[in-house]
């Protein structure tokens, strides 16, 4: 069991490792080789195929949970029926969807409305076809990627989409350096796809081949079930997704202009990555609070969690403030263009971050204690409300319009709506909670912002050196005595120890050699 949680814990640090260079690495050598006009024409045909994966539908978490429970019981004739329908189904959403997008292309003039036409028209009808092409290929590979999940091979499977990204980041960053087309990009990202999937297939023959990969069709009753079971994973699935293409498409559909959206995109990239961070570390604490939970421990449960979301609040406060004050100057090392750092945005942005970072604890725990329903009823709230207000703000204020819908998107689900149900549901006290991780937030922020403000006094030099010193300076001066102090001094006395002990025995053995 160990291995297997260190194995997962490795997989997703790798998939963390790749997501920052798909985000942050080839996002800053498109900017620079393709321009921002170009550049922003390529964020919203992203958006527009992005939107495409809502068409999963939620079958991959169905299919995933009914593999790992019929191996956990050994059901082996449910497991092998389950890849049959799996194929079916999956089946089914791509023709579907390869229907939908070829009467769009062609039928349509939809494509007018979604580029700033810096590209050609061909070649974004091609790039639009070969984006979505990739998008069905990686929702096809659905179909049987979670059944390494099934079988308690989580982390192979997740290093098999590693491998489809880090590939992909790897060959068009080289090639946009020497000049590759934004079609050429899309080829690259379809071509990745689809080899990771034909290898992942050829694998699972190899590691299982009792089992068969033919589609079968359901029963009146099976489907009954996959929808019924699809119906709030419908909403936690389309939620992420329509949340974050939904303002870019917006944007670009009311003319605002390709620099704006370039830096909105940028922007929202930064702040998306914190989301992540703060994800990640929920999700790590979460799992060890839901068997407390399960076994009715809910005093001990409540403690944990508070303390997860104090920790996490602090992280995020800090993070907040480094990308307030030291933002313009990343932008400008990324993009080339500190000129679309906007501060007012980076902060709506930032904020609404903060804000999901603390209700991240509370909506992990619905997920994994297999009551998804408020975490859906959070989430649809909140889709609505950034629609509403994005609609309503972005005429009037462009980008910034939109960062303050989705900000208050973000009040209404994490500090309303997940709150309220998380009391019903475990018995916390979700003003004490709210109240607690927003005061240690701003507690962070401000503390780390003291710390930049020096740092930035003493290194006046505008040096790569000086930048990295000013980031690495951030992390031990603000972000880790930021992180120790969230902690409750009970747990913190118990962690040095820890940490003493580890000393203790590794320069132990390193004498004894």
């Amino acid at each position: 069991m160990l291995r297997r949680l260190t194995s997962n814990f490795a997989a997703q640090i790798a998939s963390l490792a790749a997501t920052f260079a798909e985000r942050i690495v080839l996002v800053g050598i498109v900017v620079r080789a393709w321009g921002t006009p170009v550049y922003a024409d390529w964020v919203l045909l992203l958006a527009a195929t992005g939107m495409l994966a809502m068409a999963e539908l939620g079958l991959g978490i169905y299919f995933g949970n009914s593999w790992q429970n019929a191996d956990a019981t050994g059901d082996k004739q449910r497991f092998h029926r389950l890849v049959g329908l799996s194929l079916y189904c999956y089946g089914i959403v791509a023709l579907l969807m390869t229907a939908g997008i070829a009467g769009f292309i062609l039928l349509g003039h939809g494509m007018e409305k979604i580029t700033y036409h810096s590209l050609a028209p061909q070649t974004s009808v091609a790039t639009f076809a070969l984006l979505s092409a990739a998008q069905i290929t990686t929702i096809m590979r659905g179909s049987i990627s979670q059944i390494y999940r099934g079988r308690g091979q989580f982390a192979r499977g997740t290093l098999f989409a590693v491998v489809a990204q880090v590939s992909y980041v790897a060959v068009a960053s080289v090639l946009v350096l020497v000049g590759a087309t934004v079609p050429v990009v899309a080829s690259i990202y379809l071509g990745s796809s689809i080899a990771i999937g034909i290898l992942m297939l050829l694998d699972l023959r190899r590691l299982y081949p009792d089992i068969v990969f033919r589609p079968i069709r359901p029963t009146g009753g099976e489907f009954r079930e996959i929808l019924a079971f699809a119906k709030w994973n419908l909403i936690l699935m389309a939620m992420p997704v329509a949340i974050l293409n939904g303002p870019v498409l917006l944007l670009g559909a009311i003319g605002v202009g390709s620099a704006g959206l370039a830096g909105f995109a940028l922007m929202r990239t930064m702040s998306n990555y914190m989301r992540t961070l703060s994800s990640m570390l929920s999700l790590s604490t979460t799992v060890e609070i839901v068997p407390l939970l399960h076994r009715g421990e809910n005093e001990r449960a409540i403690k944990l969690l508070l303390i997860s979301g104090r920790t996490i609040s602090a992280f995020s406060g800090a993070i907040c403030a480094a990308l307030l004050l030291l933002g313009r100057d990343l932008v400008g090392r990324w993009s080339g263009q500190a000129d679309l750092f906007d501060t007012g945005l980076m902060f709506c942005l930032a904020a609404g971050a903060v804000l999901s970072a603390i209700a991240a604890p509370i909506f992990s725990l619905f997920m994994l204690s297999n009551q998804p329903r408020p975490a859906a009823i959070s989430g649809l709230f909140q889709l609505v409300a950034v629609l509403i207000l994005t609609v309503l703000l972005s005429p009037l204020q462009g980008t910034l319009g939109a960062a303050t819908g989705l900000l208050g998107g973000e009040l209404i689900a994490s500090c309303l709506i997940l709150p309220l149900a998380a009391r019903r549901a475990f018995g916390i006290k979700p003003w004490h909670y709210l109240g607690l991780c927003l005061l240690i937030a701003t507690v962070a922020g401000l503390w780390s912002g003291m710390v930049i403000v020096t740092l930035r006094a003493l290194l006046t030099s505008a040096t790569p050196f000086a930048f990295l010193a000013e980031w690495t300076a951030f992390a031990l001066f603000a972000l880790f005595p930021a992180l120790w102090w969230s902690v409750p001094e009970g747990q913190r006395r118990h962690l040095f120890r820890i940490f003493i002990d580890r000393a203790n025995l590794y320069l132990g053995r390193g004498a004894s050699r």
